[in-house]
């Protein structure tokens, strides 16, 4: 997905007269983590104009499929793919299309 809108939209705004919610969205880029540390990329906080499509979202939650790659500051780098039980180590993070993910 391009961005949060079009994730919302996917999976949890079929009916276009709700309310999206709002997101907050941070970027991951140039990020240095401590081990252990955990970051929200994406926010959606409950507000009542938009309960329905939250709610939605957090049905939908655990059907969301992620791919990330990252990085240690010592260079090695692991492909994350929720449909996967571990991170796969990778030589480097591929470059991703202009506005788009990965293919799979």
């Amino acid at each position: 997905m391009r961005d949060s809108g079009e994730l919302l939209r996917a999976c949890c705004l079929r009916d276009a007269s709700l309310p999206a919610p709002k997101t907050t969205v941070s970027a991951v880029r140039r990020r240095v983590m401590a081990p252990g540390e955990e970051f929200a990329f994406l926010r959606v906080p409950l507000q009542a104009s938009s309960a329905p499509a939250w709610q939605a979202l957090n049905r939908e939650a655990f059907n969301v499929q992620l791919r990330v790659c990252y990085c240690s500051v010592l260079e090695d780098c692991w492909l994350l793919d929720t449909r996967k039980p571990e991170p796969e180590p990778v030589q480097a993070c591929p470059a991703t299309p202009e506005g788009g993910g990965w293919e799979s």
